[in-house]
């Protein structure tokens, strides 16, 4: 969820930042048994070996996204994950403030000398953070 000003007025709402998307925390046979019974739901797929395979998202990566996103931080922006793929960077661990313990892409925002740190779903979604202080980064040896 995130924060949108209401057109034509001073007020905000809170509305989902990713639409149409449902992530689901179940075993195969359970997500297979509930998606029979609601036809106009689909899976997001990648193609794997030729062949187009459920997207399955890590708890880790899943715990990570949430963290950011639960902040419902005014400087978060969010990407098509598409467009997302042209900011790469060198892998970083916050360590402070909200966003303490989230690992991302390092990212140095065009224009400013703000230092944000983008969380990725890949194919799914992308998440930057507000701004980082450069004393809370540190790189993370791959």
């Amino acid at each position: 969820m995130h924060w949108v000003k209401v057109e034509g007025s001073r007020r905000r709402k809170l509305v989902p930042a990713i639409h149409n998307l449902i992530f689901v925390h179940a075993k195969k046979e359970k997500v297979q048994e509930t998606k029979a019974s609601i036809p106009f739901l689909q899976y997001r797929t990648m193609a794997i070996e030729g062949r187009n395979r459920p997207i399955v998202v890590p708890d880790w990566q899943m715990d990570q996204f949430i963290k950011v996103c639960d902040t419902l931080n005014d400087k978060l922006t969010f990407f098509d994950p598409e467009k997302s793929q042209l900011l790469k960077g060198a892998r970083v661990r916050i360590s402070g403030g909200e966003f303490d313990g989230v690992t991302g892409t390092f990212l140095r925002t065009k224009g400013r000398s703000s230092r944000r740190v983008i969380v990725e779903i890949p194919l799914l979604a992308t998440v930057v953070t507000a701004t980082i202080p450069a004393d809370q980064l540190e790189i993370i040896q791959e």
